[in-house]
């Protein structure tokens, strides 16, 4: 059964309903800047300030900064994305984001492959790229109804149509802009992926871009983010 809302005239979903989707992360690291103009186009976490507890891992993952800040804020809280995306406040979002114009409905295409024993999905807005993607396995391209990302949402993510498959990253944009917009008391989403670094793989994060000032900041070694321990304590659920 779909829980009754609270509703108000702009979102339709009361701070007090996300709660439980919401974790308290008061200790974090960013590789690079803290400048927003400076902000790395093409990111995951779309505008916001690239986030994690893994920095070491993250370095190896993808190029970053030469630069490794701590930044720290008591009580912070980070929207779960994952348990939140499938809540039944889902369909508000995307309601949301499509009066705003930053998605539309369209056509995706879905492929899911066993790789080692484990089942994986994938999702492409382009069928060319979804047929080379199973080349030479069995399995077939399933066409799928879903939202895809207007050029708002590309802009305001900071992603360019020529890196491709970009569609994919719409619900999370979506979660993102509604949560930013409508929350002030939020600063920012969490991904709480998978930590397998060998697969390109470990949890991160995004600060909103208003919410990065409220934050204490300062450069650290990843001998002295080691002492803190912080990758073995994880994550603290509000």
């Amino acid at each position: 059964m779909q829980p009754a809302l609270n509703r108000n005239k702009k979102t339709e979903i009361e701070f007090s309903q996300i709660k439980p989707y919401l974790l308290k992360i008061p200790t974090v690291t960013h590789w690079g800047t803290l400048d927003a103009s400076q902000k790395s186009k093409n990111s995951q976490e779309a505008n916001a300030l690239s986030i994690s507890l893994h920095p070491e891992d993250w370095s190896a993952i993808t190029p970053l900064g030469p630069s490794l800040f701590l930044l720290e804020k008591k009580n912070a809280k980070f929207l779960d994305k994952y348990t939140f995306s499938d809540s039944p406040y889902m369909e508000l979002v995307w309601n949301w984001a499509s009066e705003n114009g930053y998605v539309k409905k369209g056509t995706l295409y879905k492929i899911i492959y066993d790789n080692e024993g484990e089942e994986v999905e994938q999702i492409f807005d382009n069928l060319d790229e979804a047929e080379n993607e199973i080349d030479g396995l069995s399995e077939e391209v399933q066409e799928v109804s879903g939202y895809l990302m207007t050029p708002k949402m590309l802009k305001r993510s900071l992603h360019s149509e020529e890196v491709g498959a970009e569609h994919v990253f719409a619900e999370d944009f979506a979660i993102s802009f509604f949560m930013e917009d409508n929350f002030p008391q939020l600063d920012g989403i969490w991904w709480e992926d998978t930590y397998d670094p060998l697969e390109l793989s470990c949890p991160r994060g995004g600060i909103f871009p208003g919410k990065v000032k409220s934050w204490n900041s300062k450069k650290i070694t990843l001998e002295e983010f080691w002492e803190l321990g912080l990758e073995e304590e994880g994550l603290v659920f509000s």
